[in-house]
Formats: C-alpha cells, structure tokens, sequence
C-alpha cells in the first residue's frame, strides 16, 4: 500500500513539473512573439514619422523660400520662430536615427519614449509652421 501511494505521489509531482516546464516553454514563446510584434509595430511607427517630418522640413523650406520672395519681410517675431522650428525639426530629424538605433538593439521601453517625445516635437513644430504660414499669409495679403 505505502509502495502504491508512493508511485501515486511520484507520478502526480512529474506531472506537475513537466506541466509547469510545458506553460513555462509556451509562455516565453507567446511573450517572444508579442515582443517581436511591439518591435515591428514601432519600427513602422518611425518609418511614418520620418516621412512626416521630411514633409515639414520641405515645407518649412517652401515658407522660408516664400518669405525671401516677399516685397515686405515678415515680422522678426514670425522669422525667429520659422529659425528655431528648423532646428527642431533638424534636431528631430537625427533622434529618429537614435531612435532607429535603440529599435535594433530591442530597447522596447527607451524606442517607446523616444518615440513618444519625438511626436510631441512634430505636433508642435507642425502648429509652429501653421502659426508662421498664417503669419506670412497675412503680409502677403496686406499688400
């Protein structure tokens, strides 16, 4: 009887352990998995946001092309925040790289950051160009 119970007891802790590696080895592999997607995902992520921010470098260019062409020069309040949204945008511009870099070494937790704090850039140099385009608008139309 003793013999029994002792096969009984062996047999139920193997089951345990083998379940427990089994969930383990699935576990890691859905974790894995789940890893591999959020990197894909933020990968995409700074591709789209390296276009966007081509396309405001390209029009920060067309509204200081347009200004030089302007019979009257725009305020110097308007010319200071067109500079300094350049350089933002030059500056976002090389953090994409940084964040291109910290996606290939698997840093899920610093691309997201960097990721984040680069789009809060975009959004407000995208408002600081809205701002000046209006700005130049207004002394074109006042000729």
């Amino acid at each position: 009887m003793l013999r029994v119970l002792f096969y009984i007891g062996s047999f139920i802790i193997i089951a345990v352990i083998c379940f427990v590696l089994f969930g383990w080895r699935r576990l890691s592999k859905l974790l894995e998995a789940r890893r591999a997607r959020e990197l894909a995902s933020l990968d995409a992520y700074n591709e789209r946001l390296c276009r966007v921010v081509d396309g405001l470098l390209a029009r920060a260019d067309q509204i200081d092309q347009h200004q030089k062409y302007l019979p009257q020069q725009m305020t110097a309040e308007s010319s200071r925040r067109l500079g300094k949204t350049c350089s933002e945008l030059v500056t976002l511009s090389e953090s994409l790289r940084l964040v291109e870099a910290q996606l290939k070494s698997r840093d899920l937790r610093g691309s997201k950051d960097s990721l984040l704090k680069c789009c809060r850039i975009a959004t407000h140099a995208a408002r600081e160009l809205d701002a000046v385009q209006i700005a130049a608008l207004t002394v074109e139309q006042e000729l």
